[in-house]
């Protein structure tokens, strides 16, 4: 077993996510759109930091009673959850004491950003390609060892990977689509044919129906041979956002589909819920209209600000987030904190 490292618990803003989430092609986005949103009194979305119930940016959730997924499916409970996971969590927030912020957790749901082989070995224990896709880690993330199944085991440094490592990414992009882990779990020494899984999410390009490939990214996808969830082959078209999931190892720079999955490219969440989300900062017009993992932002004169002012906000600026989406699906902010 590797050796242990000690991580960093601070909560930071390297922030996903999908499906609920879906993270990121990167971002989440706000949208009042009746049953395809999430109801309910609020939305937290961040990194894990503890468990013992779970906190994500500094409440403490009772999860007694709430449900939980993984990539989509039932799971059974916060153990098959690790410190540096990001996540969505559907409840209810009581911040009376801000000191000590608690909740109460209805659902808690976790998808990876990027699942498969690592394709481009680090050089500077800071950076590293999954799948053709670059990731970049911090003193915060968390680098988890699951080869045993265990998830409290971790490995010391991002170079201690190798080329065809199949690993799952959790976190989110940033405005120029690099994408900032919140943890990195090695699953296992190299693909395994009948058990390993590639998946990727993305924006479709350069679709070419006679060949029936498609790019994401880097990679080329085939899917001449692939079932497809939420669509049929003929309404695939540039610009949507899929999850593409194979079966099969990466060839150079070739992935052959399985399965294609439809999917939003952004949280959904309805008009008059409560959100608070880690993240940073897409996309910046002004302080009145910018962009957080790709949730539309706005302020106004009651906005409080901490550890910063208004001028700091910038481009993948770090900060979280608290407020309430209007209307117009709109997170209108009621405190923003920046982070380190």
């Amino acid at each position: 077993m590797l050796p242990m490292i000690k991580v960093n618990l601070k909560i930071i803003t390297v922030a996903l996510l999908s499906a609920f989430l879906n993270s990121c092609g990167g971002g989440i986005d706000v949208a009042s759109n009746g049953s395809d949103g999430i109801t309910g009194t609020g939305v937290t979305a961040g990194r894990v930091t503890s468990f013992g119930s779970i906190y994500v940016n500094g409440i403490k959730f009772d999860v007694d009673s709430a449900t939980f997924s993984r990539d989509g499916a039932a799971s059974s409970g916060q153990s098959e959850y690790s410190v540096g996971e990001y996540v969505v969590i559907k409840g209810s927030v009581d911040d009376s004491d801000p000191a000590n912020p608690t909740g109460t957790a209805e659902e808690v749901i976790f998808e990876d950003i990027l699942d498969g082989e690592v394709t481009e070995a680090s050089a500077d224990n800071l950076t590293i390609k999954v799948l053709g896709q670059s990731i970049e880690i911090d003193s915060n993330t968390t680098l988890l060892d699951d080869r045993d199944g265990s998830t409290s085991d971790t490995f010391p440094n991002l170079t201690d990977l190798i080329v065809g490592n199949m690993v799952e990414v959790s976190g989110v992009r940033d405005a120029d689509g690099l994408i900032k882990a919140t943890s990195i779990k090695l699953k296992e020494d190299s693909f395994v044919v009948g058990e390993s899984e590639n998946e990727i999410k993305g924006t479709v390009s350069s679709l070419n129906t006679s060949d029936e490939t498609f790019m994401l990214g880097v990679i080329l996808v085939d899917y001449s041979g692939a079932s497809f969830d939420g669509f049929n082959k003929q309404d695939l078209v540039n610009g949507q956002y899929v999850e593409v999931e194979s079966a099969t190892e990466l060839v150079g720079t070739t992935l052959v589909a399985n399965e294609i999955e439809l999917e939003d490219e952004h949280l959904l969440v309805d008009s008059g819920a409560e959100l608070e989300i880690e993240g940073v900062v897409t996309r910046f017009n002004t302080i009145l209209d910018f962009d957080v993992n790709g949730i539309k932002v706005t302020t106004n004169s009651e906005t409080e600000y901490k550890e910063g002012i208004a001028s700091d906000i910038g481009l993948n600026i770090a900060v979280e987030v608290k407020g309430t989406v209007n209307s117009d699906g709109v997170l209108v902010a009621k405190e923003i904190e920046l982070e380190d």
